[in-house]
């Protein structure tokens, strides 16, 4: 006879109120609506990020790093 089925865990049984967040986040690159780089709102973006304890991983694919030169890597490498 197969094992009964595991009792049912409460997803809010799991939170844990302020508890270290620990791990790596792509940052995401914005841009202005002109389409220009929005460096202020970059920086800002990640200076929060590491704010709250999470590594800032920068020149990821949500970042857009496929379509940016080396110069504008290497500026989002400088800016962050």
């Amino acid at each position: 006879m197969p094992d009964p089925l595991p009792t049912p865990i409460d997803p809010a049984s799991l939170v844990r109120p302020r508890r270290t967040i620990r791990g790596m986040s792509a940052i995401l690159l914005p841009f202005t609506l002109d389409g220009r780089i929005d460096w202020e709102s970059f920086a800002a973006h990640v200076a929060r990020t590491s704010a709250a304890g999470i590594t800032p991983a920068v020149n990821m694919d949500t970042g857009y790093v496929q379509l940016l030169d080396d110069q504008t890597r290497r500026e989002a490498l400088r800016v962050a």
